[in-house]
């Protein structure tokens, strides 16, 4: 019998708070404790001055991914 791999992924969430609002570190989390089931929820929060987005208005997730790409990794030596 062959086995099944299960590929793990690590859920991130990034926000950008709403103008003249303030959250404590675990506002976040908390939120998403009461709206998301256990596996669903981020297990990093990261907070933006604002979300990367194109002149339309949609958030651009390959400059996200590429940011955590660059955490996970560390600076480049080189660039």
């Amino acid at each position: 019998m062959g086995g099944h791999k299960v590929a793990l992924s690590k859920v991130v969430a990034y926000i950008e708070l709403l103008p003249g609002s303030a959250a404590t570190p675990t506002d976040p989390t908390e939120h998403a404790a009461r709206l998301l089931a256990p596996y669903k929820r981020p297990s990093e929060i990261i907070v933006l001055d604002t979300l990367p987005a194109a002149s339309t208005g949609k958030i651009l997730k390959h400059r996200l991914a590429d940011a955590a790409r660059d955490r996970a990794i560390g600076p480049v030596i080189g660039d």
